[in-house]
């Protein structure tokens, strides 16, 4: 087959030869155009222009070039052909100019109060990253050492909801599959208080106890705050060097950063092993993105991070479910060290605004910090006293 295309090739007109070289020349211009509006734009951002002010006009000047060449320069088409080491120096450098615009005062004003047209501008720029883009790179997270723990929606005797590691066979994951959480501690994770909750219900109803007697993780979640703290039985469990850092962070610490959600999902969109690795770059929400995005906002979301997921993943099928929606409570990875928790997605479909994407929403550091603080747990009272 290569021998005939070889042939092939020798026997170009010269119309073809002409062809040929426009379209070099194109993706030359293509190329070119892509690196303009990386090179301008990134000039902006450098800590040695730290000082200098530049106009609105200008800012958006710089934001059209560089979303006119995202696609080039991502290079999506070819991204998993490429190396771990080239794919990761495509990733990095382009999420890192988007990261440091998020936070430039120009990026704080449109996500403050942009218009849908620069807010457009913005969302489109967010690198649309699929798990075969990050494999064998940092950005990875290595099914061996995985962070999250399956929840199930079954209690033991005890009130101590059943959990497994992502270890297990996809049937044996399936069964009463919840959720997912991650630990703090060799007796305690932190999961969503939503995963839980009619589990919760169920035993408080069938053991004569008050929900608020055994956890405030409801009147959190009203506060604004999807995450409590459980007990959990780890004996069985694998150990995974991801350890929770959130508490040496805070949610700006996260805004614009490369992130990674890891969590147990056993449906048809999961790997081999059913689970869904999902890299992004985190954008903190505000009430001016979610009307953008026409989400209705409320306490939890106006807590949360937007990022991407891949196409499909938050879209509502006939039984109302989403096939991201497994993954609530899994931990969000950053530079090694789980920093967030999942609670949703979401999917937004705007003609008008030329963008249809779909996102997931996670809380950061700041609520889990609340969470540990103010000891929101579901704990039995069978169980005893706990540290938390």
């Amino acid at each position: 087959m290569f021998e005939g295309l070889k042939r092939k090739v020798e026997k170009k007109t010269e119309g073809n030869e002409a062809e040929s070289t426009s379209l070099t020349r194109r993706k030359f211009l293509q190329g070119a155009g892509a690196l303009v509006g990386a090179t301008v734009l990134d000039s902006y951002l450098h800590p040695s222009e730290a000082g200098k002010k530049y106009s609105d006009e200008e800012w958006r000047s710089a934001l059209e070039n560089w979303h006119d060449g995202h696609q080039a320069r991502m290079r999506y088409e070819e991204l998993a052909s490429l190396t771990a080491h080239e794919r990761e120096s495509i990733i990095r450098h382009e999420c890192d100019i988007y990261g440091r615009f998020l936070r430039s005062e120009y990026g704080k004003k449109i996500l403050e109060s942009g218009s849908d047209e620069e807010l457009g501008l913005l969302m489109g720029c967010l690198p649309a990253l699929l798990p075969s883009h990050t494999r064998d790179t940092s950005l990875d997270v290595p099914y061996a050492k995985w962070p999250s723990v399956a929840i199930t929606n079954t209690f033991d005797v005890t009130g101590c909801p059943t959990v497994r590691d992502a270890f297990h066979t996809l049937e044996v994951l399936k069964d009463n599959f919840a959720g997912n959480g991650f630990q703090i501690d060799e007796s305690h994770a932190i999961t969503n208080w939503h995963v839980i909750q009619h589990q919760v219900e169920r035993f408080c109803t069938e053991n004569s106890l008050s929900v608020d007697e055994v956890t405030g993780g409801r009147l959190s979640f009203e506060e604004g705050r999807d995450a409590v703290i459980v007990p959990i039985r780890s004996g069985d469990l694998m150990q995974t060097p991801y350890r929770p850092t959130f508490d040496q962070l805070k949610d700006a610490d996260i805004h614009g950063r490369l992130i990674t959600m890891a969590g147990v999902d056993p449906d048809e969109t999961a790997n081999d092993a059913g689970v869904k690795i999902r890299p992004s770059v985190a954008i903190r929400v505000t009430s001016r993105l979610l009307d953008f995005l026409n989400i209705e906002a409320n306490q939890q979301d106006l807590k949360s991070f937007l990022f991407s997921l891949p196409p499909g993943e938050a879209k509502e099928r006939d039984d109302r479910t989403m096939l991201a929606q497994g993954t609530s409570g899994s931990p969000i990875i950053m530079s090694g060290g789980i920093v967030g928790i999942n609670r949703a997605c979401v999917q937004t479909y705007e003609i008008k605004k030329k963008l249809c994407r779909d996102f997931g929403l996670f809380h950061g550091p700041d609520v889990l910090n609340t969470i540990i603080r103010k000891k929101i747990r579901y704990m039995p009272p069978i169980l005893g006293k706990s540290i938390y």
